[in-house]
């Protein structure tokens, strides 16, 4: 845990806000599958050290925006 901390202390809140907006705006849309899960994955790497969402919200955040045709 150690090394996270330095995250918060040199990230600037605007850019962490930003991040989280990006995440929180990011649905599937016409990328397949592996993409989405790919970038998501990539959201959740970059956010955690800003998120305090738990695992519920984060699986919940995944599933209501992928297509239903799948």
């Amino acid at each position: 845990m150690m090394k996270d901390e330095p995250k918060g202390k040199y990230v600037s809140p605007s850019f962490s806000d930003r991040l989280m907006d990006k995440w929180y705006q990011y649905t599937q849309g016409n990328k397949s599958v592996k993409e989405y899960v790919t970038k998501f994955n990539e959201f959740l790497i970059r956010c955690s050290a800003f998120s305090k969402e738990g695992q519920a919200q984060i699986l919940s955040k995944f599933k209501v925006v992928l297509r239903e045709d799948l």
